[in-house]
């Protein structure tokens, strides 16, 4: 059936003008991040602001193998909040893609604001070093709080 849909559908469209739309994906990345040896809890937060109106595609979390929970909230300007994610127990293999059902809109002058949580303790069973204090990094042994968020947003506010 996707072989039969490629065939009938162009691959490629050459427009005639400018994309009205422009769609972009943008790392919310925390790399300030230091966890404690023996620590079963420690929690980060960082917000991230919006400078233009965009409509909220996805978002994609990302930590190491110390990670125990991550939460995502939008902050519009009048102060309300939104939950757009929350993964209350992290499991290093099941890091998703998650695209919203219906897109979000969310205004210039909202935020993001993401708070992972941390266990290097001795209980968590995929820990590599329960006594090593743990920075950012690229390695699984080390650790990451990202979130990369995908919008749509007009091409004008370039």
């Amino acid at each position: 059936a996707i072989a039969r849909a490629l065939a009938n559908e162009p691959t490629l469209v050459l427009a005639d003008e400018p994309p009205e739309l422009v769609a972009e994906s943008r790392n919310f990345w925390n790399v300030d991040i230091v966890i404690p040896p023996l620590t079963p809890s420690v929690t980060f937060t960082k917000e991230y602001p919006l400078n233009h109106d965009v409509l909220l595609r996805s978002l994609t979390p990302h930590m190491h193998l110390r990670g125990k929970s991550m939460v995502a909230d939008l902050i519009r300007p009048d102060g309300s909040v939104e939950k757009l994610i929350d993964i209350p127990a992290w499991d290093q293999d099941w890091q998703f893609n998650h695209v919203f059902r219906t897109p979000r809109v969310a205004q210039a002058g909202s935020r993001v604001r993401v708070t992972a949580t941390y266990d290097n303790s001795p209980g968590n069973p995929a820990n590599p070093d329960p006594n090593a204090w743990v920075k950012d990094g690229p390695q699984t042994t080390d650790e990451m709080m990202s979130l990369v968020v995908e919008w749509i947003r007009p091409r004008a506010v370039e």
